[in-house]
């Protein structure tokens, strides 16, 4: 899926949910190849402050030799 679909569908839930309590997480391909620093940086998720990411793109969630962090867990504070 296109990272910018992603990004709008995820920012879009919080919209159409009553709860105050949002946790995104999973198998995101968000880093490496799949979505680069540059690219990551522009996201909503990551430049709107309402959002924690605990898992970092310093992170390994790999079991390769790679050193990418595709797993992602966010929060909405």
């Amino acid at each position: 899926m296109d990272r910018k679909v992603v990004d709008n569908k995820l920012y879009g839930t919080k919209s159409k949910v009553e709860s105050l309590n949002l946790v995104f997480l999973g198998y995101m391909n968000a880093d490496c190849t799949y979505l680069t620093k540059q690219a990551g940086e522009q996201l909503r998720l990551r430049t709107d402050d309402q959002y924690a990411w605990h898992i970092t793109g310093d992170m390994d969630t790999t079991v390769s030799d790679t050193s990418c962090a595709y797993d992602r867990f966010v929060v909405l504070l």
